[in-house]
């Protein structure tokens, strides 16, 4: 997927073969130039486009740390890991780190940190953004899935833009689909 930028280029008069002050003089919206210069912005950018696919089976001890008021509140910190695999069964360490931010009797809002450590590690990406949890469960419900923004990377992913959308599947395994825009 190309980005696309608009740009304004203000209308002028021109004369077209013809010699100024001549009555058959045209007027004329420049329109052409806009046009080139979009293109050539969207056309040439040398960026290109790639979607990640990583699958890992469900959360294994997740770790709570219970900070500020005791039980469930504001400050609390989870951090956990799961392995999985991407395209080629490459296997993807995910390292997570979620803090709750806001809390009620029913729901957390956590904002979430994760890296996606692949292969060997010098191939990273990192992504991070908000998103609702039960008071009462680690995890995002089965069905739920939740954008977030991609940070950056490593390696073949340095200079990664992008989101991810994350879904955590009936079967309690999840799925994380990477959008990446790549320099």
């Amino acid at each position: 997927m190309s980005r696309r930028r608009d740009v304004m280029v203000g209308a002028s008069q021109v004369s077209i073969g013809a010699r100024a002050g001549s009555p058959h003089r045209s007027r004329a919206l420049v329109v052409a130039a806009p046009a080139l210069a979009v293109l050539s912005l969207t056309g040439c950018s040398g960026r290109s486009t790639l979607t990640l696919e990583v699958d890992h089976p469900r959360f294994e001890n997740i770790h709570l740390v219970d900070l500020g008021d005791e039980g469930p509140s504001a400050g609390d910190i989870r951090v956990f890991t799961a392995t999985g695999t991407s395209a080629g069964n490459t296997p993807v360490r995910t390292d997570w780190e979620l803090i709750t931010i806001d809390h009620s009797a029913t729901s957390e809002i956590r904002n979430a940190r994760a890296t996606f450590v692949f292969g060997d590690g010098a191939d990273q990406l990192v992504f991070a953004g908000s998103a609702t949890y039960p008071v009462d469960g680690g995890t995002l419900d089965k069905g739920v899935v939740v954008r977030r923004a991609v940070l950056g990377g490593t390696g073949r992913y340095a200079g990664a833009t992008g989101w991810v959308e994350t879904t955590h599947k009936a079967d309690d395994t999840w799925t994380h689909v990477f959008h990446l825009t790549l320099p």
